[in-house]
């Protein structure tokens, strides 16, 4: 098919376009509406890069076509010189135009009868998913028409078996190949007719696309707030494990917000809560909230911790996407007063998880409740005592101690500013807004961790950009906390009050 478009796609369009008309059509002509990528999101993108980089080393007679991303003519006369020299096996980034499409091939390997290759899609991910199958089949309608015969279409993704030995990074055990051909050919079947309905959609007007669940499957869309601008306060997307289908239904009956949605609609005992508490608005209190309260007379210690997952490991005895604790906060409380704060941040150059053990087992004595919001620290723990058999029996100490806040708060607190979320965050933002975490350079978990990945692989950075980085970590986590502290003392007088004043199962504070 020879046209002439004015717009061109990408790949990446491609994707975004079969995820959401409105977002690839945004994508290409608004891309300025678009939320620019936080530090976790930029971090992702550069581990892409790096895969992307080592996956390369696995080919040593391999040829990188040069041309940067927007000098796609350039890219595409390099690869065609290369196709047709036949002492090129392996070519890298090789680029092609048709049907409106550019696009850029991580990997072609050529076949030994010298007419047909092997295409490699390289990606971050530790196994197939449906989303990569369309990438790879939007390649091969492009490759196809541009004369290049596919003999396999291979997907390359990381190895989680492998174990880093602290020396090199051996490209051959980090990453698997997985044949996906006879998935990217079912896949394949309507990306034509799909491209053509594409290229209409962006060269046309603003499709009328709500936003819905659809806006993060299979990834968060870089629209979503500018989509969002305008829904209600307490719009429905907030009731939790809200279906596709029952999205739909409420939609279909015209129905935004939450205090709209008719008698009748079928919702689950969680949904069924945050409608009944947002009608009232009134926050709901379960009448075992104080049972279910540490008492003040314990000592108490806050506890939080902080990992990061690198793609590609960075310590000797880690595995890709393996969960390395640098950091824990603690605070502590005695008799209902705040005594103190200590924490532990590793210094990033050398393996922190020795040293963060040792260091929580000084620190939390050996008696006294441990409060953390979610299973995440017993399951770090639970890492490390495998890890370090000689910690063990300390470490099975701290895990038995933990009392988990959210766990608690699920079971018997709602508050309709929680907006459908039972985060720290949301939930501090309710309970004790001054303690809101918009005042932070690092506001959330996996901000901590890019900000950590940045001390632990770059050993160029200067000393002030060190102390920096750890401050802004080191508030952070301290916020995580202190918000616990906090909530906890927020609650505690919501029950007694509920109990003083009791007159049903809910209550306004």
């Amino acid at each position: 098919m020879n046209m002439t478009y004015s717009k061109y796609l990408s790949k990446s369009r491609f994707l975004e376009g079969i995820q959401c008309e409105k977002r690839v059509h945004l994508s290409i002509n608004h891309r300025d509406l678009a939320t620019p990528p936080d530090a976790a999101q930029q971090a992702i993108f550069d581990q892409g890069t790096r895969l992307g980089e080592l996956a390369q080393l696995r080919w040593a007679d391999g040829h990188l076509v040069r041309a940067k991303y927007f000098e796609h003519d350039e890219a595409v006369a390099e690869t065609q010189r290369l196709i047709t020299d036949p002492s090129v096996e392996v070519i890298f980034e090789a680029g092609f135009t048709e049907h409106g499409v550019r696009i850029r091939a991580d990997v072609m390997v050529r076949v030994e009868d010298g007419t047909s290759w092997d295409l490699i899609e390289v990606k971050g991910s530790t196994g197939p998913k449906p989303v990569h199958d369309a990438d790879i089949a939007i390649q091969t309608l492009v490759m196809a028409a541009a004369g290049i015969r596919l003999r396999k279409k291979i997907l390359m993704v990381v190895d989680t078996s492998y174990v880093f030995d602290g020396d090199s990074i051996d490209v051959h055990k980090l990453f698997k190949l997985l044949d996906r051909t006879a998935e990217a050919d079912s896949a394949q079947i309507d990306t034509e007719s799909t491209l053509t309905q594409m290229h209409d959609v962006v060269s046309g007007v603003i499709p009328a696309v709500e936003p819905s669940p659809h806006c993060r499957k299979p990834y968060l869309c870089p629209f979503w707030e500018h989509c969002t601008s305008d829904v209600p306060d307490h719009w429905i997307m907030q009731l939790p494990r809200l279906s596709v289908k029952a999205f739909k239904e409420l939609r279909d009956q015209d129905v935004e917000d939450i205090h709209d949605i008719p008698e009748g609609i079928a919702l689950t005992p969680p949904q069924e809560l945050i409608h009944s508490s947002v009608v009232s608005d009134r926050p709901w209190i379960s009448s075992g909230l104080k049972e279910s309260l540490l008492s003040t007379e314990d000592t108490i210690y806050f506890l939080d911790f902080e990992t990061f997952n690198p793609a590609v490991p960075i310590y000797k005895g880690t595995r890709p996407y393996g969960r390395v604790p640098f950091q824990w906060s603690c605070h502590v409380e005695r008799e209902g007063e705040l005594l103190h704060h200590t924490d532990f941040l590793a210094e990033g150059l050398e393996d922190p998880r020795r040293e963060f053990a040792v260091s929580l087992i000084a620190q939390l004595s050996d008696s006294g409740p441990v409060v953390v919001y979610s299973g995440f620290e017993s399951g770090v723990l639970r890492d490390l005592e495998i890890l370090y058999p000689e910690l063990g029996d300390e470490l099975r100490a701290i895990t038995a101690r933990i009392w988990d806040l959210l766990d608690v708060i699920r079971k018997n607190y709602y508050h309709p500013d929680f907006h459908g979320s039972y985060s720290i965050k949301s939930v501090v933002s309710a309970l004790v807004p001054e303690l809101a975490y918009k005042d932070l350079d690092v506001q959330s978990g996996d901000g901590a961790a890019a900000a950590y990945q940045r001390l632990a692989t770059n050993s160029g950075l200067d000393l002030s950009e060190r102390q920096r980085v750890k401050s802004e970590l080191k508030d952070y986590c301290a916020r995580d906390t202190l918000s616990m502290v906090k909530i906890l003392e927020y609650l505690r007088t919501s029950a007694e009050r509920f109990q003083s004043e009791s007159k049903g199962r809910t209550w306004t504070i």
